[in-house]
């Protein structure tokens, strides 16, 4: 069995030896990219206006980042592909460049055989389309590179970009444009001088993902990837082996203000779980259940009700193996954890989520120590939906999609906003933000 690991580049260096003759009047050579624009443009990758300009701030579109991928990859065109799309006639000057990625499965059209190629692309359509085209290894994220993008406030790790903006991160081919302030918006459009640092950056890395140690076997073309959940929980080194309930125990938040480990139920169950952070109450405490598949983490997952320094969770959980995740602001906070059996009250996880019906609302109270209810609606083609949540109170509304679901956009629909859904099983979470003593009710609707 071979064994590899993953190479995090820690810095990276880019030739600057490009002739910055400013050829395109708007892309001074004081542009902050500058460099990557005058090297694609020597390269031939990109090219200027009939007015001669370059138009550095204009947002680029799915089949002009296409084109420039084939052009820095060097990859062929074949205008013998037509008809790959119903909204690319073959008269499209991007025809060839669609139909050829598409043909060879580099990039996939929507459920209705549209491609949508004058689609402005955001930053995490960019970045896979890019690492994708450029043959760039991208594995499924173990637990300890999911806590190594934590770093940037506003990113769930669990998302599906995480692994393509885990990689990106790695391989130094995000600006940090795109991390200003420790933020990162997923659906922030990508410019043309955004879209040439990238491929210029791509263009002067290695992928260096995997190291062979020892001499065992020879590589192959699919070597085999860990993509198993890591135990990082420092303070128990048996949590390695899953757990069962009930569990007690007090422990101390690892490297990256976080520590993790496994437990095991064998039915269905209700759960309850309460974690504080015993060094600083004031500093909180989130705590995460993620319910683990066969290859690593699965799309049921549970995100706690935080509340003077302590995280809660209420859920109704199937049979399987489960881990526990305690994160703290700082490294090293105290911390107690207790998981046993609960009750529910019928609507607490994905197993038992409530069918909504469109046009049909139904409203609900979260009662006194209720964190969250949830629901499920199926969709069987691509059609718009928006989910409307209704409530005097402040509450949380989240959209999951399950693993039957081939997400053809690059966003997860938002509670409140009319948006595309794709076929399969969708969740919703309704969730307390605030006062847990309180009943809150609300009207959930599905239109």
């Amino acid at each position: 069995m071979k064994r590899f690991v993953i190479t995090t580049v820690a810095f990276f260096f880019f030739p600057s030896a490009v002739s910055l003759a400013a050829s395109f009047p708007d892309v001074p050579t004081s542009h902050p990219n500058a460099t990557a624009i005058y090297d694609l443009q020597r390269r031939g990758i990109v090219q200027g206006n009939d007015d001669g300009t370059f138009a550095p701030d204009r947002n680029l579109n799915r089949a002009e980042l296409l084109t420039l991928i084939y052009r820095a990859n060097g990859k062929e065109t074949r205008s013998i592909y037509r008809g790959c799309a119903n909204d690319i006639p073959d008269e499209a000057w991007f025809s060839t460049v669609v139909c050829t990625a598409m043909h060879d499965g580099f990039v996939q059209g929507y459920p209705d055989r549209t491609f949508k190629p004058q689609q402005v692309v955001n930053i995490v359509e960019a970045l896979k389309m890019v690492l994708n085209g450029m043959e760039f290894t991208v594995p499924v994220l173990t637990q300890e590179d999911r806590l190594s993008i934590d770093f940037i406030g506003n990113i769930t790790s669990s998302a599906w970009y995480a692994p393509y903006l885990h990689r990106s991160i790695a391989l130094g081919l995000l600006p940090a444009s795109f991390t200003e302030k420790n933020t990162f918006n997923a659906s922030e459009p990508v410019t043309r001088a955004s879209a040439a640092e990238i491929l210029y950056r791509a263009l002067n890395t290695e992928d260096t993902l995997f190291e062979k140690e020892g001499d065992e076997e020879e590589n192959n073309d699919n070597p085999p990837i860990n993509n198993n959940p890591i135990n990082n929980n420092t303070d128990h080194p048996s949590a390695s082996k899953n757990e069962s309930l009930p569990i007690h125990k007090t422990g101390e938040t690892g490297e990256r203000g976080a520590s993790a480990f496994f437990f095991e139920i064998s039915t269905d169950t209700n759960v309850k779980v309460e974690a504080t952070n015993l060094t600083s109450t004031s500093a909180g405490l989130k705590c995460y259940l993620y319910l683990l598949g066969p290859n690593g983490f699965s799309s049921e997952f549970f995100i706690g009700y935080e509340e003077s320094g302590s995280c809660f969770i209420n859920g109704s959980l199937r049979a399987g193996n489960y881990q526990m995740e305690i994160r703290s602001p700082s490294e090293g906070a105290d911390y107690a954890l207790g998981i046993d059996h609960g009750l529910g009250d019928g609507n607490d996880g994905f197993i038992d989520a409530v069918s909504l019906k469109v046009g049909r609302p139904r409203t609900d109270t979260l009662s006194e120590g209720d964190y969250e209810d949830w629901y499920h609606f199926y969709v069987g083609a691509q059609e718009p939906h928006r989910v409307k949540v209704s409530s005097v109170n402040d509450l949380s509304c989240m959209l999951f999609p399950a693993d039957n679901v081939d997400l053809s956009s690059f966003s997860i629909p938002k509670c409140g906003e009319t948006a595309q859904y794709d076929p399969g099983d969708w969740y919703i979470s309704v969730r307390k933000k605030e006062n847990a003593a309180k009943s809150q009710t609300y009207t959930v609707e599905l239109r």
